[in-house]
């Protein structure tokens, strides 16, 4: 079992890593760590098929503590501050919210504007931020992107009312964190810890997935316990749907 003074041990010397380690998060952080707490906890049942295949199994250990390493500074990142507690409450509702919208539409628009290099640049642009901040404004700038390109986005299957959604919550975002007293998410060090952390666990991740799905190749049912998949939680809203719609996000 790990300790926190372990879990302490690899921030910091993760911490003292190059800064480009750093790669964008593009899964958001609580289903990224359910997800990997599942396929380690599939890996460790199975150390013995997977060594077989000459998977190196003390990766395990690695990989629970970089998921706790990742908890810790994610919940340091996430740390804003409010007097009133019901005002907190709503801030990280909605902004769970804000980021499932985020993550959903971004894929989509990933799909949609493939072949679109000056588009890709501005979804590029749009992942750059990190912060509170950040967020609204790229819910703002992505309705902005997909109400221009509409003829694009409807070649693939999207949620129509996450656009609907955006005007309504990002003016309630902006609102609620207007009466913050802390926010950690504007510090660029916090942010880019979390990040190293994320790049290297999922690094290690896909790579015991991938070790995993060919170990069970022959057997569907045991193999599906390493997939790497994000399914948005929360409400549900319509779906869209076109004659052109080919793909699913």
């Amino acid at each position: 079992m790990n300790t926190t003074e372990d879990v302490q041990q690899l921030i910091s010397k993760i911490d003292k890593m190059p800064d480009d380690v750093a790669e964008d998060v593009d899964i958001p952080i609580l289903p990224f760590t359910q997800n990997s707490a599942l396929i380690l906890e599939a890996g460790r049942r199975d150390q013995k098929v997977l060594k077989e295949n000459k998977y190196d199994i003390s990766q395990l250990e690695e990989i629970d503590l970089l998921i706790s390493a990742l908890i810790c500074q994610q919940a340091i990142f996430s740390d804003v501050r409010f007097d009133n507690p019901e005002t907190a409450k709503q801030f990280n509702k909605e902004r769970e919210e804000g980021i499932e919208i985020r993550y959903e539409l971004l894929s989509a628009m990933d799909l949609a504007f493939a072949d679109d290099p000056n588009l890709l640049a501005k979804l590029s642009r749009i992942r750059e931020g990190g912060s509170n901040a950040d967020l609204i404004q790229d819910l703002m700038d992505i309705k902005v992107v997909c109400e221009s390109n509409l003829e694009l986005l409807n070649t693939v299957k999207y949620e129509e009312s996450y656009l609907e959604r955006i005007p309504t919550l990002s003016k309630s975002l902006l609102s609620l964190l207007s009466k913050a007293t802390l926010d950690r998410s504007e510090s660029p060090e916090v942010r880019i810890l979390r990040d190293k952390i994320y790049t290297i666990l999922k690094k290690k991740i896909k790579k015991l997935s991938r070790f995993g799905l060919y170990s069970f190749r022959h057997k569907p049912k045991y193999a599906s316990r390493y997939s790497m998949t994000y399914t948005p939680r929360g409400r549900k809203p319509k779906k869209k749907t076109t004659e052109k719609a080919g793909a699913v996000v």
